[in-house]
């Protein structure tokens, strides 16, 4: 009888098979297909049924639909059927002008039908597999390989690769089966293709020693020279090919001869763990991270996204984008990302500092002289670094009462931010606001003369191919959208439909995961913002003081308790929680969006596992710190910067290190980071200073949660 983890097994390979169809098939038919799978199974489990046989009916037949359905949607792309006709035409020309000249050529119809028939599948395969690969080195790869099956397949047809037409024709078919099981297990994956490949070699070789030691040729003797040239042009192009898998692969090694070696050695012995010799992620685990919040119940859909250069790690969809339309979630689907929108704003503000129609260090006076500053000097550089000072207005009840309904006009909502007095002056400390990106806004329009949303369209969304974003207008009928729900006790309730009159630029940008990864792309790739405009928004931002901040320009930039850099930003609205985050050294594009809020999930959070279970973590999780933490112990009271009023801070010493707690909550233990800087989260940083320039216990504690920059005062 087959056990729970069998089945979860066999459940895994099912959802891997049906990722090989067509993208808009899966939509619509991929959920309620594994339900059935799971259902049928678990049905014939507890009738005590056979299962073997019946389980590779299932994935045979599944199998055949895949290539169906593929094959089905590539008929509509006249360029791939175009190709394949135009190069089987011109190898089936070579046999009909070489019988007008020589007499060794004599080809009857079956003949052409067969190679004909060879041609057609072995460019279909071609097609299919390279769907959406960009990468040349990834082409050339699937080209090699599949030369190398249509030349196995027709040799062996003529005459058999070792002069044998029998018994080793059958074991060569076992070298083309070892092919094609790789291919599905790999998933089209650069490093499992490379796997498949280099086993496929392996493979090819064992069968020619086999023959040649039990003497299959039975029509004469088998010349071991004949044998060693015949697997030896086969071998190599195997092998040629997993090379150029390893070069199309995110994890490519210069050293490819020692790479070759030890995964030949490790699939000789057998071994589990190629995939951590040569550096592969695992995609199965990263799919099982990133869908276990939507099969736990804690978000009702989400997406997730994992790419480096043209190499898509993962991109898949889980649970719903709405439920009540009974809409599947979509790589495709469009969400609202909140202030992911400030990369966009703070970006538009550099292209126009780009242009010359502003300069960063211009007084925001400047631009809206109506705006009552009381004299201070503010600046655009300390708008978009969130140190300007200005109040966040959307933690009002006025902002809160009014973004719901549609009526309010962005006049009022401008009026609002001008009632409230300044936090701290410019500089001194740091305090997330909305605020400040919603006058960049109105800053954009006046240097460029366009709207808003007009400017974001014309000169982001559309030169980058974006076509899935916009100026969020949640009265607009955009198909494939999602829905937002709050999620309780396990059950999903939509969450109330917001208004972007008054949002603005802070925050009104609504994208999918494959836009985002489009946009980081181009943002990090230098194909959007001049090299010094893209530094500055991407080096930290300082205080007056020359302290070092965990935000650049719109953006979040540091590096997390596990030592991986990021330069990213998180939003959320109504029902949504979204991140899109950028690890410059891997070159990774992180994306996780999700239409169920406020707090089941931290898309920064599960972006940050994706990112290093890919990348790795470069150093311990956690650290105890080696120094007297006696003077470090006391209670410290904010004065100034954030967005959560005054509160209190104790630093206690326990006999696990140091803990803090905040305003008497359960203490939760520091991770030292370095000198006197510690982690109190994966991304919030607590720094001990002595402002008094001596020796002595600290007299003033910093804490950084990117974007909110609190100074706190020892009593």
């Amino acid at each position: 009888m087959a056990s729970e983890a069998s089945l979860r097994r066999l459940q895994r390979w099912y959802s891997a098979l049906l990722r090989l169809y067509p993208m808009q098939y899966r939509e619509h038919f991929a959920e309620p297909m594994e339900q059935t799978f799971k259902d049928l199974l678990r049905e014939r489990v507890a009738e005590k049924r056979e299962l073997f046989g019946f389980t590779v009916w299932l994935f045979v037949d599944t199998l055949a639909g895949t290539v169906r359905e593929n094959i089905a949607g590539m008929t509509k792309t006249k360029r791939a059927l175009a190709r394949v006709m135009l190069v089987t035409a011109s190898v089936l020309l070579v046999p009909v002008v070489a019988m007008q000249f020589s007499d060794e050529w004599q080809w009857d119809l079956p003949d052409f039908v067969f190679l004909g028939a060879l041609l057609v599948g072995a460019g279909f395969t071609y097609e299919l597999i390279v769907w959406k690969r960009e990468t040349v080195a990834y082409r050339a790869a699937v080209g090699v390989a599949v030369v190398a099956a249509l030349l196995l397949v027709v040799v062996n047809g003529a005459v058999g690769i070792i002069g044998d037409p029998g018994g080793a024709n059958l074991m060569y078919i076992g070298v083309l089966a070892v092919a094609v099981i790789g291919t599905l297990i790999a998933r089209l994956q650069p490093i499992g293709m490379a796997r498949a490949a280099f086993a496929t070699a392996l493979a090819q070789i064992a069968v020619a020693v086999v023959a040649l030691v039990l003497g299959l040729g039975a029509e004469g003797p088998i010349w071991p020279w004949d044998v060693v040239r015949g697997t030896g042009i086969f071998a190599i192009l195997w092998l040629g090919s997993a090379l150029l898998f390893r070069r199309s692969a995110p994890t490519s090694s210069p050293a490819r001869v020692r790479t070759l070696l030890i995964t030949l050695l490790a699939l000789t012995l057998g071994a589990p763990a190629v995939g951590a010799q040569t550096g592969a992620p695992d995609i199965e685990r990263l799919d099982e991270i990133a869908g276990a919040a939507v099969r736990e119940d804690r978000v009702v859909g989400l997406v997730a996204a994992v790419v480096r250069a043209n190499d898509v790690i993962l991109m898949n969809a889980y649970g719903r984008a709405d439920i009540e339309s009974d809409l599947p979630m979509g790589t495709d689907v469009m969400f609202e990302v909140g202030s992911i929108a400030k990369q966009f704003t703070a970006a538009a503000i550099l292209q126009l500092r780009d242009a010359g129609r502003l300069s960063l260090d211009d007084e925001i006076v400047r631009w809206l002289p109506e705006l009552g500053t009381s004299g201070r000097s503010v600046t655009l550089r300390r708008l978009l670094s969130h140190t300007s000072g200005i109040h966040n207005f959307t933690e009002t009840p006025e902002f809160e009462s009014n973004y719901f309904t549609p009526g309010p006009s962005r006049d009022s909502a401008f009026s609002l931010i001008q009632l409230e007095p300044f936090q701290f002056p410019a500089g001194r400390a740091q305090a997330y606001s909305n605020s400040g990106f919603w006058l960049l806004g109105l800053i954009v329009e006046r240097a460029s003369g366009m709207k808003f949303e007009d400017y974001l369209r014309e000169h982001v969304f559309e030169p980058l191919g974006m076509t899935r974003s916009m100026y969020c207008d949640t009265s607009a009928d955009v198909p494939r959208r999602a829905r937002g729900y709050r999620m309780l006790n396990g059950e999903a309730r939509p969450a109330p439909t917001m208004f972007y009159t008054w949002v603005f630029a802070p925050g009104a940008v609504c994208s999918t995961a494959e836009d985002l990864v489009t946009w980081l792309q181009a943002l990090h790739g230098g194909r959007f913002l001049s090299g010094a405009s893209y530094a500055e928004m991407t080096t930290p931002a300082t205080l007056a003081d020359g302290t070092e901040l965990q935000y650049g320009m719109g953006i979040k930039v540091g590096e997390d308790v596990r030592g991986l850099r990021y330069i990213g930003h998180g939003g959320s609205a109504p029902g949504f929680r979204a991140d899109a985050t950028w690890y410059p050294d891997g070159q990774l594009a992180v994306i996780v969006l999700a239409n169920s809020g406020p707090a089941n999930l931290d898309p920064a959070e599960l972006g940050g596992a994706l990112a290093r279970e890919v990348l790795g973590m470069p150093h311990p999780a956690s650290t105890t710190f080696p120094g007297d933490p006696g003077p470090l112990v006391g209670t410290y009271r904010q004065v100034m910067g954030g967005n959560d009023g005054s509160f209190v801070l104790d630093v206690t010493a326990t006999s696990d290190g140091l803990a803090f707690s905040r305003n008497g909550s359960r203490p939760a233990p520091l991770r030292w980071a370095g000198g006197l800087k510690f982690y109190a989260t994966p991304t919030l940083t607590l720094t001990f200073r002595r402002t008094d320039g001596t020796t002595g216990p600290p007299t003033e504690l910093r804490g950084d949660a990117a974007g909110n920059h609190f100074i706190l005062e020892r009593q």
